[in-house]
């Protein structure tokens, strides 16, 4: 696989691309569209970035008058669903890992372009109750915590690697979890409705207007955490090759990029 240099820029990830070699080792479909002939894509897209990318598909959408059907899912969910169909054109998890995974396991992708980066903060309660400021409180007696599942979402995968790159005790931590999630989506959710304390999930989803008046986000240092970089994958297996790249460039250009912004994804690789 090559690579160009991971930093997205404001401009420079619009046409930032790795492309890999190898045959495509899946069967393509006949091209996709809808009843008045315009073109379809099917975007694999993992569910932490669903605020920004929908918006993302309709300005692709004004644009070019192509249609982007988004199947929204945690990241490992997500691999397995391509693995075994072999279908669709584009492939956007939590984690640039996956797209690297899905090639290694398969051979299906065609080019990779980076486009945000997820940053893991944890979450609590309005008014942080139970005096939750660092990883290593997440083991406080008493305390509800609701995680990411490792095997399904790029959350789950990440908590991990945080528990173990901070020496915390996982087992005291692991006694507090009342609630699994296979999406990130349902973290900060449960922790609005008090169905949890505590939570760790990516800092964009919580930034959400809907989070405002319910949930509190705490910063993890930075030499601490571990930071997500997002890129999205084109298939070898699209119905339209070119088109997929095409969005991917969308996904990573001015108009996307600004989108992503907007909604609090960071677009550059996060310094605190």
């Amino acid at each position: 696989m090559r690579r160009s240099a991971w930093r997205l820029g404001a401009v420079a990830a619009a046409t930032c691309a790795w492309i890999l070699a190898g045959t495509s080792g899946c069967e393509r479909p006949s091209p996709s569209g809808d009843k008045a002939g315009q073109k379809t894509l099917l975007l694999y897209c993992g569910a932490g970035m669903r605020t920004a990318a929908a918006e993302v598909i309709d300005a692709f959408h004004k644009e070019t008058g192509v249609t982007v059907q988004a199947d929204y899912a945690g990241s490992g969910t997500l691999i397995t669903r391509i693995k075994a169909g072999k279908t669709g054109d584009l492939y956007m998890p939590g984690e640039i890992w996956y797209v690297e995974e899905l090639d290694r396991q398969t051979g299906l992708v065609d080019s990779v372009t980076p486009v945000t980066y997820f940053v893991p903060c944890l979450v609590v309660q309005k008014g942080n109750p139970h005096g939750v400021a660092s990883l290593a409180d997440l083991a406080k007696e008493g305390l509800k915590l609701g995680l990411g599942d490792a095997r399904a979402c790029q959350i789950g995968r990440v908590t991990e690697q945080l528990f173990e790159k901070n020496k915390l005790d996982k087992t005291a931590i692991e006694k507090n979890v009342v609630m699994t999630s296979v999406t990130v989506n349902e973290l900060p959710l449960w922790v609005k409705t008090r169905s949890i304390d505590a939570t760790i999930a990516w800092d964009a989803v919580v930034a959400q207007d809907e989070f405002a008046d319910s949930v509190e986000m705490i910063r993890i240092p930075k030499d601490q955490n571990i930071i997500s970089p997002v890129a999205v994958g084109v298939l070898k297996c699209s119905t339209d090759i070119e088109l997929a790249r095409k969005f991917a460039a969308f996904l990573a250009g001015p108009t996307g990029q600004a989108i992503f912004k907007k909604n609090h994804y960071r677009v550059t690789e996060p310094e605190d």
